[in-house]
């Protein structure tokens, strides 16, 4: 009989842990596994949702039905012999993450993650019932497309951001060396970012906006008839901000603006 090349089993645990899919490659000799895994996660009285990957890439879309729906998939290394998705819940917070069972390969990812990605269709009647939501990659893109959600936090080591929504309550961003684009209505963002840059378009800041780098150029679009308070540093950079704003207006937003190095740019459009 001929061993097969790869195992699966399903995992449960007295946590919560909804489930998890292991795919386990027996050829040492490979230089990469090929992974396809889908699961469906049920969803009961969900107000909040954390997502955490290591060398993936994370798309969350919006989606129909009454459960996410979530595939990973895309070439991976041997280095990882077995790699799972899994779900669990405990109290009204949903966790999604991928691991690997040998904790001493969690460094061994090849750089490349092109053509891996955790895919989660997410129904819309979840989102407008979530309160907050947080996505955490290593070497990894994020992409969120999503309608509205009151609060948000992103984060990021070396892949970029993107995201397009409305965000009611606070937008958090925090990336090493990953570019941060964001597009929508916002109430309030706090972004810090080394060499990353930031590039938004904003439908509306009805709060405060604070985004900090030190080597990364800040981009911010606003609407025509917005009125802001700004404060703008850079100790080397330059600053190019659209003088039809007004700088006291004081019962409106409040943007801070702050790079070592980078240039600085607000506009309006």
């Amino acid at each position: 009989m001929k061993t097969p090349r790869f195992t699966k089993r399903i995992a449960f645990s007295t946590l919560a842990i909804l489930g998890a899919i292991v795919i386990s490659s027996e050829h040492g000799s490979a230089s990469s596994a090929s992974v396809h895994l889908e699961r469906s996660i049920p969803l009961t009285n969900i107000k909040s949702m954390m997502i955490k990957t290591v060398g993936t890439d994370i798309k969350l879309i919006p989606g129909s039905g009454d459960q996410i729906q979530a595939t990973l998939d895309g070439q991976f290394p041997v280095e990882k012999p077995e790699l799972a998705l899994v779900s669990e819940t405990k109290g009204n917070i949903l966790t999604i993450h991928t691991e690997e069972k040998d904790k001493s390969n969690s460094l061994k990812w090849d750089g490349n993650t092109s053509g891996r990605s955790l895919t989660l269709l997410v129904p819309k009647t979840t989102f407008e019932k979530l309160k907050s939501m947080s996505v955490d990659t290593v070497s990894g893109e994020t992409k969120i497309l999503i309608t509205a959600i009151p609060q948000l936090a992103l984060k990021s080591v070396s892949g970029n951001i993107q995201f397009k929504g409305d965000v009611t309550e606070t937008l958090s961003l925090v990336s090493v060396s990953g570019k941060i684009d964001v597009e929508g209505k916002i109430a309030q963002i706090a972004g810090e970012s080394v060499s990353g840059s930031f590039e938004m378009k904003l439908a509306s800041l009805s709060q405060n906006a604070k985004l900090h780098s030190i080597s990364g150029a800040i981009t911010l679009n606003l609407p025509e008839k917005s009125q802001v308070e700004i404060q703008a540093s850079s100790m080397s950079g330059q600053k190019d901000i659209e003088s039809l704003f007004k700088s006291k207006a004081t019962d409106r937003g409040f943007i801070s603006a702050k790079t070592v190095s980078g240039n600085i740019k607000i506009k309006k459009f």
